[in-house]
């Protein structure tokens, strides 16, 4: 445990050392979430990538990019390079997603949108996969912050049920957006910073409640601790 919070706390020690210009809350909620599209760590956000955009991150040797079409719609691919170098089944097993902004909250208060997460490429083969979900969530800014409360459900697999997903952000710091989420069952914690205009570093911890049972460092990084860093052209 006193490893774990000596992580937390040199992930932490780089927040002064950043210098960059202050960026809106919506700047850190168009790029590439863990799961693909555009959000906060695990979860959606309502906002879609801008028309013509093109964003990516890296999460864990987990590829993802998107790209906006119309200001309505992202749609992205996905690979995963954890357990394979071999190029061809990297690309056999990627999956898409796809995000449509309904409500726009410029002109209804909230913006709202839905879409399908991680809906594999090998349809036939892989469509029984645990993690194939469609969404829908509303989002809402409040100056700094930004409040999103949604629903996800799985269409593939044993267990076909249905996710609450929430997530509650704020800048901190002019380049820093603190984020607590509670997605599938599980919370979520952690910081985005934005270097540039362009990239964004992010540390988080996926599932809080593991950490009280983590007593290994490695198991913890392995596990729960996740770094990643995104980028929007």
């Amino acid at each position: 445990m006193r490893k774990i919070i000596t992580v937390m706390f040199l992930c932490a020690a780089l927040v002064p050392v950043v210098s960059a210009d202050a960026v809106d809350v919506i700047h850190f909620l168009i790029t590439p979430s863990y799961n693909g599209e555009s959000g906060f760590l695990y979860a959606p956000s309502a906002y879609v990538a801008p028309q013509n955009a093109l964003t990516m991150g890296l999460h864990k040797f987990v590829f993802k990019a998107n790209y906006g079409i119309l200001n309505i719609v992202e749609a992205g691919l996905n690979f995963d390079f954890t357990s394979t170098s071999d190029v061809l089944a990297i690309l056999k097993a990627g999956d898409l997603n796809i995000k449509a902004r309904v409500l726009k909250e410029e002109d209804f208060f909230v913006s709202a949108a839905a879409g399908l997460e991680k809906l594999p490429l090998n349809l036939f083969q892989k469509i029984n996969g645990q993690d194939f979900n469609g969404y829908v969530v509303i989002s809402k800014k409040l100056d700094d912050m930004d409040a999103s409360l949604g629903l996800k459900k799985n269409f593939a697999g044993v267990r076909q049920t249905s996710y609450l997903i929430a997530d509650l952000s704020k800048v901190i710091s002019d380049t820093i957006l603190a984020v607590i989420e509670y997605d599938t069952g599980k919370f979520n914690a952690g910081i985005k910073i934005s270097l540039n205009s362009n990239i964004n570093v992010e540390f988080f911890i996926h599932d809080l409640a593991h950490i009280k049972d983590s007593q290994e460092l490695g198991t913890f990084l392995r596990q729960d601790f996740i770094f990643g860093i995104t980028y929007i052209q």
